[in-house]
């Protein structure tokens, strides 16, 4: 139990300790080589749809707390879960 609830921690606190260490590779390069665009006609039309990254980034930071808080509860219900499995226990299948 402690192997799986630490190794999902480390994730947590890197979740919650750098969030834009994990979203530079999102926030990088918003706009598509001219190459590229000119290989798919419709793709400026996609690209102007979207909002702009700093508009997004606040809300994705938010849906990080969310995921580091998430991921420790779940390796919880995971455990404890396959350990009254595997005690017999017949309603927790």
């Amino acid at each position: 139990m402690g192997l799986a609830v630490g190794y999902v921690s480390v994730f947590a606190f890197i979740y919650l300790t750098f969030p834009d260490l994990l979203l530079k590779p999102y926030a990088a390069g918003h706009s598509a080589p001219v190459e590229a665009i000119e290989s798919v006609a419709d793709l400026t039309g996609t690209l102007a749809d979207h909002p702009p990254f700093e508009t997004i980034r606040p809300v994705v930071i938010q849906l990080l707390y969310f995921v580091a808080m998430y991921s420790v509860f779940d390796a919880f219900a995971v455990i404890f879960g396959n350990a009254i499995r595997g005690a017999g226990i017949r309603g927790f299948r």
